[in-house]
């Protein structure tokens, strides 16, 4: 058995996952082999400090949703698409680790995005595979200043 298996069942445990698991890892490092040449060329970094959310929808369990969702984001453009990670204070009032590629569609002093992406810190009723989640939604910033928003809320973050 080797790591990569290992590290799945770790996870999951179940045979069917640790296949999908390794499935999306390989799939992961190829595609980052296909973009390494784009990323040593990309020169342009953005810092995103994030700092607040807003929900439209109740939590399913009845409690107060944190919407003090302070953190830190580096992000790197790639030509019409960037590349972002960072950590914050996510909703269920848990650490998030997140990583996401945007499309970025720029028109003068404003951008627009769309991103897919991961971010760890959820319970399992609200999770993909055990404690990560799918994210993704639309972005604009305006300035320094970046609004997000999903079908179920909408944060505010600070971009330098």
């Amino acid at each position: 058995m080797d790591i990569s298996t290992v590290f799945a069942s770790s996870v999951c445990g179940h045979k069917a996952c640790v296949k999908n698991t390794v499935s999306t890892v390989i799939t992961l490092l190829l595609s980052m082999s296909v973009l390494w040449p784009s990323l040593l060329q990309a020169d342009e970094y953005q810092v995103n400090i994030h700092l607040a959310s807003h929900h439209f929808i109740e939590r399913d369990d009845g409690g107060d949703w944190n919407e003090k969702n302070y953190g830190l984001g580096l992000q790197k453009r790639v030509g019409a698409y960037a590349i972002e990670g960072g950590v914050f204070k996510n909703s269920y009032d848990d650490t998030s680790l997140y990583a996401t590629v945007n499309k970025v569609i720029g028109y003068r002093a404003v951008i627009v995005s769309g991103f897919a992406g991961m971010a760890s810190g959820y319970p399992d009723e609200v999770s993909t595979l055990r404690g990560l989640r799918f994210i993704g939604g639309i972005g604009m910033t305006y300035r320094h200043i970046r609004v997000t928003a999903t079908h179920k809320f909408i944060s505010v973050s600070l971009s330098f």
